[in-house]
């Protein structure tokens, strides 16, 4: 047999640090389990103040923390978890497989705060711009109910779900995107290439220019004499303007503005609705309570109208109110949204309903950028149609006016 020193924690989240006797570590951490113990790390006699280095080299493919490196820790971790395999060995054997280094040295920073003593749960509160709400709150529920490895499973795949969601909906405004940045360097190379050699000309012959290509001429030369000044100001503007919006005062402007302009209004409220129908949805699955889940999706729905209207919901149902009740008194919600979480209070099962709201939301939003995607390619046509055709009568103008003197 073989000693092993292990830390964990006991029913009430103390820390608990002491030695085994066991033929393997599997055999161990199964003993530590039976005895009501969260195995966190575990680690032979033999092995102990060695120096752990990574069993492979990884090239880091990016510095940056998205969407699918996320997704693909909570998978792993999950799966090792489920395995039996201890949660800081866990934390190291995902850390070293890591494509993203800020992520490598977040969960390094986090397999510290665990041997400190933090749970799981308290160490990654300290990168909330890593880990959203969301995370904080089902990592609390799976810690509390010992099933952290089903819960992130269920993370997981929340997560590719939106990662795949998120894919399709960039890769319909690509194309849009691509059509607008042409439309703008055309209309750049016009303004600069094209249109000045038309001045040299018409500057030899002696004629009124028409109104229209004067007007053209002047706005040209203007820009072209000032062009740094101009792209100076511009970007001073927008750097102003995303100061100005970041603020508190800015963030809620623009958010009341999201839902109130006009054509834009039904993207972004069918959009805050997938969000908060989806992460409901997975919270709802992975057993948080009602009141506890409308406390994170209040905190992670990312629209203050939108949650200032869940911070109400939330304190009526915390009283004793139905949801679906607070959801119509709201005079926000859609009548789907409503019957539908009804239907799930009356035969008890909230995670199915929120399920198919989910799902029917991100059909709609889809469609939604679909159709806008459709409109927006004649629309770009149209509208370079339109300025083309301006600069060209505006050149040829003069040109007739040239042929009616030659004669």
């Amino acid at each position: 047999m073989e000693k092993f020193t292990y830390i964990g924690k006991d029913k009430n989240s103390k820390n608990k640090r002491g030695t085994i006797e066991a033929y393997s570590r599997e055999e161990a951490v199964r003993i530590l389990q039976a005895q009501g113990l969260y195995v966190i790390s575990i680690v032979p006699h033999s092995e102990r103040g060695k120096v752990k280095t990574k069993s492979w080299g990884v090239k880091y493919v990016h510095t940056s923390i998205k969407l699918e490196d996320l997704a693909l820790f909570a998978r792993q971790l999950s799966t090792l978890l489920s395995a039996g395999v201890p949660l800081l060995r866990s934390l190291e054997v995902v850390s070293s497989q890591c494509g993203s280094r800020k992520l490598t040295l977040v969960l390094s920073n986090i397999g510290k705060d665990i041997k400190g003593g933090l749970s799981l749960t308290e160490a990654i509160a300290k990168y909330p711009a890593v880990f959203s709400s969301l995370w904080r709150g089902l990592i609390e529920t799976g810690e509390a109910s010992g099933n952290l490895s089903g819960v992130l499973e269920k993370l997981a795949g929340y997560l590719e779900l939106r990662q795949e969601f998120l894919r399709r909906l960039v890769s319909a405004i690509i194309y849009p995107v691509i059509l607008l940045v042409a439309a703008v360097g055309a209309l750049l190379f016009f303004s600069l290439v094209i249109i000045p050699k038309f001045q040299e000309i018409f500057a030899q012959f002696n004629v009124r220019l028409p109104f229209m290509t004067e007007l053209l001429f002047n706005f040209v030369t203007f820009v072209r004499k000032n062009f740094i000044v101009v792209s100076l100001l511009i970007a001073a503007a927008v750097f102003a303007l995303r100061s100005s919006l970041s603020t508190k005062k800015g963030k809620e402007f623009l958010d009341k503005l999201a839902l109130s302009f006009p054509f834009l209004n039904t993207f972004f409220y069918t959009y805050f609705l997938e969000r908060f129908s989806s992460t409901t949805f997975i919270l709802f699955e992975s057993g948080v309570p009602v009141v506890y889940a409308l406390d994170v999706v209040q905190r992670s729905i990312g629209n203050v109208v939108f949650e200032n209207i869940l911070g109400n919901i939330r304190e009526k149902v915390r009283a004793g109110k139905s949801l679906s009740s607070e959801l119509a008194n709201a005079n926000f919600f859609p009548p789907m949204v409503i019957e539908m979480t009804a239907v799930g209070e009356e035969v008890g099962n909230f995670p199915e309903m929120f399920s198919k709201i989910s799902r029917h939301y991100q059909t709609a939003l889809q469609t939604k950028v679909e159709r806008f995607t459709s409109f927006f390619e004649p629309a770009m046509i149209l509208f370079m149609g339109l300025i083309i055709g301006v600069i060209v009568i505006s050149l040829f103008l003069p040109l007739f006016q040239v042929a009616s003197a030659m004669k």
